[in-house]
């Protein structure tokens, strides 16, 4: 029997032996007590909490956030550390390399978040507040750094969203037109997929799968941030790009998209990337549009033609959520469905009416 009540001083104790090593308590005024005590006392044992780092008093703002950006490696892309990286140096640049993160007060935030305001705008300000705001909740989570987050309370300018452009399909097709042989099968792929744009570059040839007619793109568009995989279908123009780059591939690279002026793989910043759609628009004469414009263009296709659900058009479009389909097609379905609704019921009551008007007329008319 572990708990026990001890004869000489009529308190309760316990006592038991954990991986050879004895462990004892006792005082206690009651069994139960005792017994609650020796559970948890257990259950601490099998299921140790994880050690807490040690407080780093006098760490210097820049060394939290090279802590915090070798963290986020190992869940996001090196381009969104590299983002990251950007606007905590800029906020960092106001004060002296060494200055303590704990010594960051909320009025030296909210004077940087104003001044970006004032030079660059609203959209810019609320992403350096976001990033800064990011590393002192990851240094209070367990990180070594166990003091007030200076941004707490600072609201954000949170300006109206633009309405994104959604370029015509004749415009699209001109583009298409004035594309390089190799501009247009990255854009034709784009179109086919309605992938994004990291996505495409991502692809290598282990992820096309000709006989099951099936293209795998990895996303972090989750919220784990890992890298994950939804094989998408391939259609018949898909299957004719990719046959065509098999036969003509480098054996020696895994990726399907290679950048002709440098032989390496595209990236996400690279300027034939960035600038690719501009210089086709410029070519074929047409309003500028961006490459993920044409990702909106093929959901905004699909729901006007009205033979796909928001659901449907959602699974396409690899959405976790159906609200964020609702932004790309800047509807909501349920508010559309009691729209149509209202439609038809006041079609019916027009058609009562017109009927009843008519009734009313044969019977006025001469005997």
């Amino acid at each position: 029997m572990s708990v026990w009540q001890d004869k000489t001083t009529l308190k309760w104790r316990y006592k038991f032996m954990y991986l050879d090593e004895m462990h004892e308590k006792k005082g206690f005024e009651t069994m139960k007590k005792a017994q609650e005590e020796e559970a948890n006392k257990k259950k601490n044992l099998r299921n140790p909490p994880p050690p807490t780092p040690p407080v780093i008093e006098y760490e210097s703002f820049r060394a939290l956030a090279k802590r915090y950006l070798e963290d986020c490696l190992r869940l996001m892309s090196v381009d969104t550390v590299r983002q990251k990286e950007n606007y905590l140096t800029a906020f960092a640049d106001t004060f002296d390399r060494a200055y303590p993160a704990k010594n960051v007060t909320r009025e030296m935030v909210v004077g940087y978040f104003h001044d970006v305001h004032d030079a660059k705008g609203k959209s810019l300000a609320d992403r350096h507040l976001k990033e800064i705001r990011c590393l002192f909740n990851w240094g209070f989570n367990g990180n070594g750094f166990p003091y007030m987050n200076p941004t707490v309370g600072i609201k954000k300018y949170n300006p109206p969203a633009k309405t994104r452009y959604n370029p015509p399909t004749e415009d699209i097709l001109k583009a298409i037109m004035a594309a390089t042989p190799e501009e247009m099968d990255l854009i034709e792929t784009y179109y086919h997929t309605a992938a994004r744009r990291s996505e495409l570059w991502r692809i290598t040839w282990d992820d096309v799968n000709f006989e099951a007619g099936i293209i795998v793109l990895w996303t972090r568009k989750r919220k784990s941030r890992q890298l994950e995989a939804d094989p998408i279908p391939m259609d018949d123009r898909m299957r004719a790009i990719l046959e065509r780059r098999w036969k003509i591939r480098d054996k020696t690279e895994p990726w399907v998209f290679i950048n002709p002026h440098t032989g390496k793989p595209y990236y996400r910043n690279s300027r034939t990337v960035k600038h690719l759609c501009e210089h086709l628009c410029k070519r074929a004469k047409v309003k500028r549009f961006t490459l993920h414009c044409l990702r909106h263009h093929v959901a905004t296709i699909l729901a006007d033609m009205g033979k796909a659900s928001i659901y449907e058009i959602k699974t396409m479009l690899r959405h976790k959520e159906v609200r964020t389909t609702e932004i790309y097609l800047k509807t909501n379905p349920f508010v559309e469905s009691l729209r149509a609704t209202l439609f038809k019921t006041a079609e019916a009551e027009a058609i009562k009416l017109e009927a009843k008007k008519s009734q009313n007329a044969s019977q006025d008319g001469p005997q």
